[in-house]
């Protein structure tokens, strides 16, 4: 067992890559581990059929059903409130954009048609 030396030896620039890319990764799982957390969450507010046996709605198509579903007329704010739904309140600060400025749209058809931009 040595002391540690007084002035411990400079990294290399290999080391100090090492270890901003280990810091990168983790900030990265991290952020992703959040992202599927607030889409879990956000499934779990939306009607649709969440027995086992169905398939979990990918991301895309949760946030589409979520807007389809938010903009729909017997769900606006001043008809029914967020807790009469079972979703948390939004935080102050949130803003959503209407739907005409929305850059993707859904086609209710069910022809595998991607949303597009406007």
């Amino acid at each position: 067992m040595g002391t540690p030396s007084p002035n411990p030896r400079p990294l290399s620039p290999l080391q100090e890559q090492n270890i901003m890319r280990t810091s990168i990764n983790s900030r990265e799982r991290k952020r992703m581990h959040d992202l599927n957390e607030a889409m879990e969450e956000l499934r779990s507010c939306l009607p649709y059929s969440q027995d086992a046996s169905s398939r979990k709605m990918s991301k895309i198509n949760t946030l589409l059903l979520a807007c389809n579903w938010y903009d729909s007329p017997a769900n606006h704010p001043e008809s029914r409130s967020p807790k009469a739904v079972g979703c948390p309140p939004r935080r102050r600060g949130d803003h959503r954009s209407s739907s005409s400025t929305s850059r993707f749209y859904h086609r209710s058809s069910t022809s595998g048609t991607r949303p597009r931009p406007r």
